[in-house]
């Protein structure tokens, strides 16, 4: 619904787009910041997420953020904004502690690798919009729309917004790695494919448990019950691991790289160091958030006094400045370009000379001080500047194959000792070690890679060490099994509830299926009309469909031993008795079956293959994220009138 309705408002999204392409917004790490024209600059703690806090300013600006997607339009939506925008930043915190846990960075050539892509994609968009603008003109647009994008998001300064791009660009570097080992086999492509196009229609009739009233059973009959089904209540074997994790990164340092080849990229790919015109410069901010117009005014010409009075700028700024994130570095601002900060910030700061003090200047945030510290014309970066980015660059290929060949011999190395700790063994950066916690077969853990997972439950032996295992492309892992939890069968006076209602079911079960019997016997007379069948009864015949192999079967749900009842039987053919788990039994009867077409398969199996992975890559980080929630402890935080902080935002 929400698409098309962006769909059928496009012109009014258009920005929103624009932040997707200069954001880009990962899957489950979504963090872009929103206009702070009103945002408070208290930095009050509203949350502690693990310990660590979360301020206000964090909750408001992703607020901001989904507001300008969504538009609400009642307190109650503006709640579930709020909501919305909790969990966000939430989960924006678990992801980036789960980063520092596994060592994952992002070096500065990613980022500006990243913001020149997002660029270019933006470009590209402008020029589909208009196709006849020079060069020139994009060039234009573009540098418009990054200007407003940056002022309505709220960064006063370029390395803001780079710090962004970063800690996004980390998140999602995090969510590769985790989901890189992901694969899709031919068997899960033909299982995927059979989901879309091989499929069935039925008729049926449902005789429902909700027809019976519950029994009461003795103590004996839940006894007997327990001992007869107790597979049903036993929990499955656990195991834990510990594994050293290999990184190529870890190895660049260690490559040599000819100078020759470095100086030949860098002639060769001059384009990828081009900088524009910059300044750096410090400021003084008076925000216009804490105090009024006129107030704020007076306050800035104050400060501009005492710096014409020859006080030193960065102290001044250090008591003065309501920017926090330059405050305590004397206002610094550092380098930044054309385009990187509100119009009229920009306007002052490139037509000053060095050293140069401006006269107060009002932007959406208050009045500035601006000092030009430096200048800088257009430039090509020079080689001495970018010769270890290309170096890491030229590096990475013999960085992986050293990266492997290590883990390859630390696991050969590890498996001739016996009774070794794997943990002895660690010689961070190179192989840093991962202590896991207990995982049953199929469940999906932050801190256990789907190789490393499948991995230890192939292996037969407590401390057996098993590696090299590739986690991505340029990791690596020697893993060993650590612990184990065996399979247990709780007592009765655990499992209770649990066996009672199962009792309950399985007594209504076999009511349901006399009185559904009788509905198939009336079927089998009337030819297989299950109108017929059902008329004075008091059962419904209804349909689903279409369904696919694996299910669910319309309002039944998962019903498995019906479908495959339904797959096998013959065509308009009247099936007998079926249970439905927690539902009752069902007579159906297979109105039409779509068979599987292996010319269509093959002819589909690449797009049904990309499905496959996207999907298992997304439940896979999913599954991930809440295990990440479960596990975490989030502490919301009072006013001093016992109100949660997080309502001031409504």
């Amino acid at each position: 619904m929400v698409l098309q309705h962006m769909r059928r408002n496009i012109n009014r999204y258009k920005w929103v787009l624009w932040i997707v392409i200069l954001s880009f917004i990962p899957l489950f790490g979504y963090y872009y910041t929103a206009s702070q024209e009103e945002a408070p600059t208290a930095e009050e703690v509203v949350l502690r997420v693990d310990g660590h806090p979360v301020t206000r300013l964090e909750v408001w600006r992703e607020m901001e953020a989904l507001t300008a997607l969504f538009r609400p339009t009642s307190p109650e939506h503006r709640r579930l904004i709020l909501q919305m925008a909790r969990d966000r930043v939430i989960e924006t915190h678990l992801w980036q502690t789960l980063a520092d846990r596994l060592g994952v960075q992002v070096t500065p050539d990613e980022v500006q690798a990243q913001i020149r892509q997002s660029l270019t994609t933006l470009a590209q968009q402008l020029r589909i919009q208009n196709p006849k603008l020079s060069d020139q003109e994009l060039q234009a647009q573009v540098q418009a729309v990054f200007e407003d994008f940056l002022r309505r998001q709220g960064f006063v300064q370029y390395a803001d917004y780079e710090r962004s791009v970063a800690a996004q660009l980390r998140i999602q570097k995090l969510q590769g790695f985790l989901s890189s080992p992901v694969t899709a086999s031919r068997d899960e492509v033909e299982q995927a494919y059979r989901q879309q196009y091989v499929t069935a229609r039925i008729a049926y009739v449902e005789v429902s448990l909700g027809r019976y009233k519950d029994p009461t059973p003795t103590e004996k009959d839940l006894e007997q019950f327990y001992r007869v089904h107790s597979d049903r209540y036993r929990t499955p074997e656990r195991r834990k691991a510990g594994y050293l994790r290999v990184d190529a990164d870890a190895f660049l340092a260690d490559v040599f790289v000819d100078p020759a080849a470095i100086e030949k990229y860098y002639a060769d790919h001059k384009d990828q160091f081009m900088e524009p015109e910059k300044v750096r410069a410090r400021h003084i901010l008076i925000s216009t958030q804490k105090r009024s117009e006129e107030e704020a005014r007076q306050q800035a010409e104050a400060v501009r006094a005492r710096l014409k009075a020859g006080e030193d700028f960065a102290k001044v700024a250090q008591a003065y400045s309501d920017d926090p994130g330059t405050r305590d570095k004397g206002g610094d601002l550092g380098w930044f370009e054309r385009g990187r900060m509100v119009p009229e910030f920009e306007q002052v700061a490139f037509s000053l000379a060095v050293g140069q003090v401006s006269e107060p200047v009002r932007t959406a945030y208050g009045f500035h001080i601006i000092q030009v510290l430096e200048k800088r014309s257009p430039r090509v970066r020079p080689l001495s500047e970018v010769r270890e980015e290309i170096r890491r660059h030229l590096a990475r290929p013999e960085a992986i194959r050293q990266a492997q060949a290590f883990a390859k011999e630390l696991a050969q190395r590890v498996q001739a000792e016996k009774a070794v700790s794997l943990a002895q063994w660690a010689q961070p950066p190179k192989a840093v070690y991962v202590d896991t916690d207990f995982w049953a077969p199929n469940e999906l853990r932050a801190d256990v890679p789907a190789p490393i997972r499948d991995t230890v439950f192939s292996l037969r032996t407590p401390g057996e060490v098993r590696g090299p295992i590739a986690l991505g492309e340029g990791t690596y892992a020697v893993v060993q099994w650590t612990g184990t939890l065996p399979p247990t069968l709780p007592p009765l006076t655990e499992v209770r509830d649990r066996v009672t209602a199962d009792w309950k079911e399985a007594q209504k079960m076999g009511l349901a299926r006399k009185e559904a019997e009788e509905v198939y016997q009336r079927a089998l007379s009337e030819n297989g009309d299950l109108k017929k069948a059902a008329e004075g009864t008091g059962f419904e015949v209804k349909e689903a469909g279409p369904f696919p192999e694996t299910g669910p079967v319309g309002e039944l749900g998962q019903a498995s031993d019906l479908v495959r009842a339904v797959f096998q039987a013959p065509a308009d053919g009247v099936l007998p008795p079926i249970e439905v788990p927690h539902r009752g039994v069902v007579v159906a009867k297979v109105l039409e079956r779509k068979t599987f077409d292996p010319k269509d398969f093959e002819a589909r199996y690449h797009q049904v293959r990309a499905q496959v992975l996207q999907q298992k890559r997304q439940a896979l980080l999913f599954s991930i994220l809440e295990a990440l929630k479960a596990s975490a402890r989030v502490e919301t935080l009072k006013d001093a009138r016992g109100r949660d902080r997080l309502e001031s935002l409504l």
